[in-house]
């Protein structure tokens, strides 16, 4: 196994069931243009939008039963399993085509069969049909490619919880100036879609459960119970009743009556009655969603084509059938586009777009500020950070910078947004917004640390506004890690530097900063709820490229770290480029998190109970200094050599050990331009505290460092007769390579 906890797979194992179907992009339109026919014509032979729930509802069984195999396998996934909750807003859009008024004819599940493998079919052969622009440079044709299939099928920016907290709070920041100029707040908008969908989700809840029950039933009147509920809510429920309930006489009957019913009520829930809905929420909530809705045959002049990845169901997910009814199927959208729909407002409003862009900007800044700092208590973090390049002149501003004992942690937000023309793969708006929003501030994070490394303890930072000099105690050597924060991003094409080469928006490396979006941000808080996980994570994170070369989001970085602490081995790895495929697992499940945060935990490393006793005793000891220094060279050792320590400690502590083997073990392990060693010493008797110190430096500089190149190394001591559970002395060294050896600085 390459890594531990995570299996290899087959690259052909991965293959899309549709990927033989064509080969060349003619071929492949070919199969577009049948398969867009035969999806629309079954939305016209029958009732379009009860076609659409139903469709809703076979995605979500789909997406239960890949959850247990989410490989692709032939013959192991039924038509309606391949369907992605994003192909549902194309049969959205493609009912509302549709110019003949609805029929109220519902399909058949023979029918059904034939037509869910088109849906998958038709978006597999969009995203294959597009002509090459780079027929010589795959690498960066593919990535276009991405970001293509990115647009057409990743939606949620934040898990729930958090995209309600966010868009609420960066919408109450402008809504004294929305309600001047449009006349409603955004924020309670948003708070009342956010309603609307728990009131779908219960209604949904409610009709799964009638269906259950009459399948389940253990009487007749019970049978009759669910059966009658499906005739009320439905004029075809009622009249298929009215015509079969003298032919059903036993409860097995009864029971397949009351699932045949169901089968003929999927819209049900998705239906809303106005006049319900406004002595809910109100009338100008009721008047907001019929000005982000659409109307039956509204888009019969569109080109079905554009629905891929310009969807106008995505700012506008109501489907107003008349004066008394809305229709909402995909509740879902206000999660996946809570910006787009309520951006469409601010066009041709300057004074709103520029308040807004401000609110974004603010709020991303905050957010940065508070998850670090209570991630982190022991750091001092400041905000809006001021510097000036003796040189030029030039002064520069940082957003958010931490320090943690000798860890600098440099995050620069970004809260622009992503063109619409970039999101479609057009390569003039990727690659500016490519430098703007995930380059840029790798640039600015970069000037200050080559600022801090050049001045030193002379270096002068102040706060913005205030003028407070910002300390971070430069007189000794400092370790600077660099973040981008934007608030949306490409995921798993943003988060890896090579794909930023691939399409040249990134020339000096030196510059790089990792790039997480703000959901991101977010989900690692949320997971790794102790201080000294999360600096552990952010360090591992800053310097993961350094090791090993990947494709995936940070969804599965933060999984593997919690399945293995990130233990890769290069060698093991051999170059190779490690793709990510459902690592996420351990991030779906979700957590609460802690609200104590200086609690000792390590994740996903498994350390034996000496090692954890051990960490846990220096995290402890608030007067030491180099403590996440040292804590950090022991996370970053493999966990089988440290086993190794501690078994032979236990045999030289019992006598079993000749003196022959030596007083001095080691670990190391490289991760890009540093090397962390960490060296146990053994000896029979106690030292002052000035003679460890003097054996301590020795080990460091003539032992560690001669035989290793060590850049950070952490000394052990161990006394045989010590009743000390953990260590008896513990020294840190930064070590800096020299032209004639290393000396300790």
């Amino acid at each position: 196994m390459t890594i531990y906890g995570v299996d290899q797979v087959d690259a052909e194992e991965l293959r899309h069931p549709f990927a033989r179907l064509a080969e060349t992009p003619e071929q492949w339109r070919c199969i577009f243009n049948e398969s867009l026919q035969s999806i629309r014509a079954f939305l016209a032979a029958h009732d379009n939008l009860e076609i659409v729930a139903k469709c809703v509802h076979q995605a979500m069984v789909g997406a239960t039963k890949k959850k247990e195999n989410p490989r692709w396998a032939e013959g192991e996934y039924e038509p309606w399993m391949l369907i992605e909750p994003a192909e549902l807003e194309v049969v959205q859009a493609l009912a509302l085509m549709q110019l003949s008024p609805r029929k109220q004819i519902p399909a058949s599940p023979a029918s059904m069969q034939r037509l869910l493998p088109e849906i998958p079919k038709c978006s597999y052969a969009f995203s294959r049909m597009q002509p090459l622009r780079y027929p010589d440079d795959p690498e960066r044709e593919q990535l276009i490619s991405k970001v293509r299939i990115q647009t057409m099928f990743h939606r949620n920016l934040f898990v729930k919880e958090d995209c309600e907290t966010v868009v609420r709070s960066i919408f109450q920041l402008i809504d004294d100036l929305t309600i001047t100029e449009l006349g409603f707040a955004f924020s309670e908008m948003f708070s009342a879609l956010v309603a609307l969908a728990r009131k779908i989700e219960r209604r949904l809840n409610e009709y799964f459960d009638r269906a259950r029950e009459g399948l389940t039933a253990e009487s007749e009147a019970e049978a009759l119970n669910s059966i009658e509920f499906f005739r009320t809510i439905s004029p075809v429920a009622r009249r298929a009743w009215a015509k079969c309930k003298k032919q059903s006489t036993t409860l097995e009957d009864l029971r397949l009556g009351a699932f045949q019913l169901s089968e003929l009520c999927h819209a049900w829930p998705y239906m809303l009655d106005k006049a319900e809905l406004r002595s809910v929420f109100g009338a100008a909530a009721v008047a907001f969603f019929e000005r982000i809705s659409l109307r039956p045959g509204e888009l019969a002049s569109a080109n079905p084509e554009h629905f891929f990845m310009n969807n106008p169901v995505w700012r506008r997910p109501f489907v107003a059938l008349d004066e008394r009814t809305l229709y909402l199927p995909l509740p879902s959208l206000f999660y996946g586009f809570p910006f787009h729909i309520l951006e469409q407002f601010l066009v041709g409003r300057p004074a709103l777009e520029q308040a807004y862009s401000d609110a974004r900007a603010k709020f991303l800044e905050e957010m940065i500020a508070t998850h670090v700092a209570t991630g982190m208590p022991n750091a001092r973090t400041y905000q809006k950070i001021l510097w000036r390049d003796d040189v030029t002149g030039t002064l520069y501003e940082n957003d958010v910078v931490a320090l943690i004992g000798n860890t600098i942690f440099v995050f620069e937000a970004k809260s622009g947004r992503l063109d619409d023309v970039a999101r479609r793969g057009g390569e003039r708006s990727l690659v500016r917004n490519f430098k703007d929003l995930f380059v840029e501030p790798g640039k600015q994070a970069r000037r200050l640390e080559e600022y801090l490394n050049t001045k030193g303890k002379n270096a002068r930072l102040w706060i913005k506004g205030t003028c407070d000099t910002v300390h971070l105690d430069l007189d000794k050597p400092k370790v600077v890690h660099k973040f981008s924060i934007c608030i949306e991003h490409f995921a798993a094409l943003t988060s890896a530097k090579h794909n930023l080469k691939v399409l040249g928006a990134i020339k000096d490396e030196n510059a790089w900063a990792p790039v997480l979006s703000l959901g991101e941000l977010m989900l690692i808080w949320r997971y790794l709820d102790t201080e000294v996980s999360f600096f552990h994570y952010l360090t591992r994170r800053a310097t993961l490229e350094e090791l090993v070369d990947f494709e995936g989001d940070e969804q599965d970085i933060l999984s593997l770290y919690l399945i293995n602490g990130l233990c890769i081995d290069p060698a093991k790895v051999q170059g190779r480029r490690l793709s990510f495929l459902n690592v996420d697992g351990p991030v779906r499940t979700g957590k609460t998190p802690r609200h104590e945060r200086t609690e000792f935990e390590i994740f996903g490393i498994p350390l034996s109970y000496y090692w954890r006793s051990t960490l846990k005793e220096i995290y402890r000891d608030a007067d030491l200094h180099h403590r996440f220094d040292i804590i950090q060279i022991v996370l970053n050792q493999d966990p089988y050599v440290l086993a190794g320590i501690e078994k032979h400690v236990q045999k030289w502590k019992r006598g079993l050990v000749s003196e022959k083997k030596g007083d001095l073990l080691f670990a190391r392990n490289t991760i890009g331009s540093r090397v962390f060693v960490l060296a146990y010493h053994l000896t029979k008797w106690s030292m002052t505290a000035e003679e460890w110190s003097e054996r301590a430096r020795s080990i460091a500089c003539d032992a560690a460092a001669a035989i290793f190149e060590a850049s950070d190394c952490a000394v052990i001591l161990r006394v045989r007769k010590s009743r000390e559970d953990t260590y008896d002395g513990l020294s840190f060294h930064r070590l800096q390579r020299a032209r004639r050896g290393p000396a300790t600085r």
